[in-house]
């Protein structure tokens, strides 16, 4: 009994060590979502994020089995994306609310997937979700969310600068407000209309819902600060128009309320805005009273967006009173600062990518952790399960145990009922010896008798005796003889028995020696195969130690490859954050689009645009010596140095932008020091909309212009910028007149010098400009969608493409 006690004993160990195993390890996706949720809130992300991928692990796992479970899995998903959304990781939450929609489409998550769109600039994909879940919300007439969701499509459509879009989803929530008698919206709506027919140019109607918006905030009461934003707006539309009297009225009444209000701010901008309705009217007295005023106080505020306009106002201020080097001094000034918040925002664009990258690879890693985690989970689940098979194995001994047990217990009583029935059976036997000592004597006296009768027969068997040993003699005698007989026989059997024996020796021993003969040929034969099958292991085993080698410079290769595969993805992104914005292009140029087809991640051709002032900006087109990693080295250098010539030095001159640009690469390369051919092509243009003319300048590449139905191309020089020369280069300046309707097209050579076709030939030269002019009465984004359809079409499944592909159109 004590040994199995033992036994239980040591199961209870198992069992305790077991659920302490369990309490430690066996996380589940409840804890691991409350302490996710903690970690939230206190924006601890690692923390959170590490256990929500712990948690969905989990639940993924369980989904396999239990399908219920992704009715749990949406809601944590959408956890995790609003954890990114937070942080402005937008790209990283649109992941999340997609997952979450594809396990349970809602109208909520289709709207957090349009505002993430929205916010990654991705604005057609998020105008078709936010119309997905603008139907779902008018089939439940959810008045808010139909609202919201209507707003957010018109400001999608405001930033593709589709703006009769934008006005048709105002127009319908001015109705829907109207119809609710829902005043907020409405005014909202009243000031919107009128900002897009501002933009529109449909001045008239501007002003028709700017009117009706400020009604409408003084019948509200709104805010004195809301007020002076409308009468702003309706003073800059009457100076639009040229109405001045009417737009100073506007702004001076916005300015007395500003100035009761103190608010020092708003009071700068208006003062700058009159200024430059004045100088607009010829008054330069009074436009440079106000102007002076809101530039001590956007200098005192240090504001460097106040900055920037009154120092443009007063540039152009000196520049009508012929003060033409303050008025550069002052235009530096301007553009030092326009340049300084341009940079800014490029910079707060990297730390973005750079903070998105940190998180991406954070998340990796927790998944590594995960990963590890389950690794550990496993073993330990395997230790478990052999814990339990221990344990098994210990009940199944202390059952035999126990049945041992029974069966001794048996046993005994088995052995006691022998006992009881051997005294038993002793009594009988004491008896029956008794009855056998009366049996002995009986036997005794007949013992007696037959011994006489014995004694009788002995003497008859005396005589019997003496006549056997007669006959046996007599017998013998005959024996002795047969023997002799016998005996001769077995000798000559003997001597046949031993020559058999002598001739088999010989036999064998002339055997054994053939068999030696043969057995030290079979060795020595032994010996070379064995000396083959040395040598074959030696080989296998070099070939075995050349295989791992290469298994592990394969893996070092992988991992290299990926590292820089990795490196050169967040080269793109900077690259791509480096490149002027298609919005701000589109600003002074709204016919405009760019097909931009890099052939490898990043890119040696590359667009570069700055504006001057209003009318007045400088667009190019480069293509850069090489294509991928080199090409984009070599853009780096381009668009830097084309900022310093013309936002920093203030060159605005295309033939002199390309001679400067050409001492930069030259100084920037060393040319002269090795037989360096790096370089790059380009076209740049200046485009003055004010004085109807664009002056353009080439190094290799061309531009073709589209005016009365005829193409013609401007041709370039035939010099590349960093060319191998020593000599400076003064290049070709071409002046355009654009007071007609002209299409202007800009462009790499990657598109022309792109194989396909039937033959597998170059598209060339010809086919392209034939192609820029049969589309070029198209709407401006057919055009590219055209171009794009006819390169993929051209280039097939047969044809890589062989160079970066960028072409610019324009109309003016």
């Amino acid at each position: 009994m004590s040994k199995a006690f033992l036994k239980y004993i040591f199961s209870f160990f198992v069992l305790l060590y077991i659920s302490i195993v369990q309490s430690i390890f066996a996380q589940n996706s409840d804890s691991l979502l409350t302490t996710a949720r903690a970690a939230k809130v206190e924006k601890d992300l690692p923390t959170a994020l590490r256990n929500y991928l712990q948690a969905i692990k989990i639940l993924e796992k369980e989904q396999e089995k239990r399908p219920e479970i992704k009715e749990k899995l949406a809601p944590i998903y959408i956890e995790i994306g609003q954890i990114y959304e937070e942080g402005n990781l937008h790209e990283n939450a649109l992941t999340y609310f997609k997952k979450s929609n594809e396990l349970d489409e809602k109208a909520n998550t289709n709207e957090q997937i349009a505002d993430e769109l929205l916010e990654s600039r991705k604005y057609e994909e998020a105008i078709s979700y936010y119309n997905k879940a603008l139907k779902t919300y008018r089939t439940e007439n959810n008045y808010p969310a139909i609202i919201r969701n209507l707003r957010q499509i018109a400001n999608a459509y405001k930033k593709l600068n589709q703006y009769e879009k934008a006005l048709e989803s105002n127009i319908e929530i001015l109705n829907l407000a109207r119809q609710a008698k829902d005043k907020g919206e409405e005014l909202t709506s009243l000031n919107n209309l009128g900002y897009i027919h501002r933009y529109l140019k449909n001045y008239t109607k501007a002003l028709d819902f700017l009117s009706q918006t400020l009604v409408l905030q003084r019948t509200l009461k709104e805010s004195l600060k809301e007020q002076v934003i409308t009468l702003v707006n309706i003073g800059v539309v009457n100076q639009n128009i040229g109405n001045y009297t009417n737009a100073l009225d506007n702004l001076l009444q916005a300015l007395q309320i500003a100035q009761k209000q103190k608010d020092i701010h708003e009071i700068c901008k208006i003062q700058d805005l009159i200024a430059v309705v004045y100088l607009n009217s010829k008054d330069l007295y009074n436009a440079e009273n106000y102007n002076e005023s809101s530039v001590e106080i956007a200098e005192n505020l240090r504001n460097p967006y106040l900055l920037q306009a009154v120092y443009e106002t007063k540039s152009n201020i000196l520049q009508v009173k012929e003060d033409f080097q303050n008025a550069l001094s002052f235009y530096k000034k301007y553009a030092a600062i326009r340049d300084s918040l341009e940079l800014s925002e490029r910079i707060a664009q990297q730390e973005l990518l750079q903070q998105q990258f940190l998180v991406e690879r954070n998340e990796k890693n927790i998944s590594d952790e995960i990963a590890n985690e389950e690794a550990r989970k496993a073993e330990i689940q395997q230790i478990k399960g052999e814990i339990e098979r221990q344990r098994l194995a210990m009940e199944k001994e202390a059952e035999k145990l126990r049945a041992d047990e029974e069966k001794e217990k048996a046993e005994k009583q088995q052995a006691q009922a022998r006992a009881a029935l051997a005294l038993k059976e002793l009594e009988i036997l004491k008896q029956q010896r008794e009855a056998e000592k009366d049996k002995l004597a009986i036997a005794e006296l007949e013992k007696e008798k037959v011994k006489q009768d014995l004694e009788i027969e002995k003497n008859k068997a005396a005589d019997k005796e003496r006549q056997r040993q007669i006959a046996q003699l007599e017998q013998e005698k005959k024996i002795q003889t047969l023997e002799a007989l016998q005996q001769a026989e077995e000798n000559n059997f003997l001597y046949a028995v031993l020559l058999f024996i002598l001739i088999s020796t010989l036999i064998a021993i002339y055997a054994l020696f053939n068999v030696r003969k043969k057995n030290k040929l079979l060795a020595q034969q032994k010996d070379e195969i064995e000396v083959k099958n040395t040598e074959l292991e030696q080989t296998q085993e070099e070939l075995k130690s050349q295989r791992d080698t290469l298994a592990l410079k394969t893996q070092e290769l992988d991992l290299a490859y990926n590292n820089i595969k990795a490196s050169i993805t967040y080269a793109k992104r900077i690259q791509e954050a480096i490149l002027p914005p298609t919005s701000l292009i589109q600003q002074y140029l709204p016919e405009s689009f760019i097909l931009y087809k890099p052939r490898d991640i990043v890119s040696g051709d590359f667009y570069w645009f700055a504006p001057i002032s209003e009318k007045l900006c400088v667009i190019a087109v480069v293509d850069c010596t090489g294509h991928g990693v080199p090409g984009a080295f070599m853009s780096m250098i381009g668009d830097s140095l084309l900022n310093q010539i013309v936002l920093e030095k203030g060159i605005i001159s295309p033939d002199l932008i390309l001679s400067e640009l050409d001492k930069g690469i030259k100084q920037a390369l060393r040319k002269g020091e090795a037989d360096a051919k790096d370089g790059m092509d380009m076209a740049i243009c200046v485009i003055d909309q004010y004085k109807k003319f664009m002056e353009f300048a080439g190094a290799m590449n061309p531009i073709c212009i589209v005016q009365n139905n005829e193409l013609r191309e401007i041709k370039a020089d035939k010099r590349a910028i960093g060319g191998d020369t020593k000599e400076n280069h003064l290049f070709t300046k071409h002046t355009i007149d654009i007071s007609i309707p002209t299409m202007t097209y800009m462009y790499s050579d990657g598109f022309q010098d792109q194989f396909g076709g039937e033959h597998g030939k170059k598209f060339m030269v010809k086919r392209f400009r034939e192609l820029l002019f049969s589309l070029h009465s198209e709407p401006i984004q057919a055009q590219k969608q055209l171009l794009d359809q006819t390169i993929e079409a051209w280039k097939g499944k047969d044809h890589k493409q062989i160079d970066d592909i960028l072409v610019m159109g324009f109309r003016v």
